[in-house]
């Protein structure tokens, strides 16, 4: 973790948190502190997904007084099965809402579970599940006619709201492009007097949308 004291950002040496067998990952976390506790989602899966494998993620909340010290042990929040990847979450009113993602088909392995986000809501910033309702599906990059972008699925969400219209949601997403057609592709960014891009499994983008999601 880093920490703003003094006027400069420092750097804490030790791990605030370190995952444990047989899921040692700690990764793409999200801290709030509501009342007088420190709460962190974290993803935990055994090792990174690589190409031909298909996700095994599950997503771990765990509770500190200080944000430092004193996690609690992890409670599993979301689990394999629903294949979910990370979180964003951010106060509305006197209510919470969470979005969360699923782990994008970044190496076009194929059999993915569905992709896009969804959207969760409960009256605080809960580590039990049960405190929030029935996830939403409001983005189906599934679906025809997705951009192509996107079309291998999202994930990194982030989420703030408009004070002064509590429906209003602007939310930042990864989006991973479907498999280029390298000779077209490099074909046609020549043909623009643009340099060809580098080779890679994988291309990733940053977008934005607003939305209206309801207050109920």
């Amino acid at each position: 973790m880093l920490e703003h004291t003094d006027g400069q950002w420092r750097r804490r040496g030790a791990p605030v948190l370190e995952g444990s067998a047989p899921r040692w990952s700690v990764l793409e976390p999200r801290v709030v502190h509501s009342g007088s506790r420190y709460r962190m989602w974290y993803q935990a899966n055994p090792h990174e997904i690589g190409p031909g494998e298909h996700p095994d993620y599950e997503l771990h909340c765990v509770e500190s007084e200080d944000g430092l010290t004193g996690w609690t042990p992890p409670r599993v929040f979301a689990g394999p099965d629903e294949g979910f990847f990370d979180i964003a979450i951010a106060p509305r009113g006197d209510g919470w809402v969470m979005l969360l993602a699923r782990g994008s088909d970044l190496h076009d392995t194929g059999g993915f579970p569905p992709q896009g986000l969804w959207w969760s809501t409960a009256a605080r910033p809960s580590a039990d599940r049960a405190d929030w309702s029935q996830p939403r599906r409001f983005l189906d990059t599934d679906a025809p006619g997705t951009p192509i972008w996107t079309a291998r699925g999202t994930y990194g969400p982030g989420l703030a709201f408009d004070p002064a219209n509590p429906a209003r949601a602007t939310v930042l997403l990864t989006g991973v492009r479907d498999t280029p057609r390298w000779p077209r592709l490099m074909l046609g960014r020549v043909g623009r007097l643009r340099r060809p891009p580098v080779p890679a499994p994988f291309y990733l983008s940053v977008a934005s949308l607003t939305l209206d999601l309801p207050t109920c």
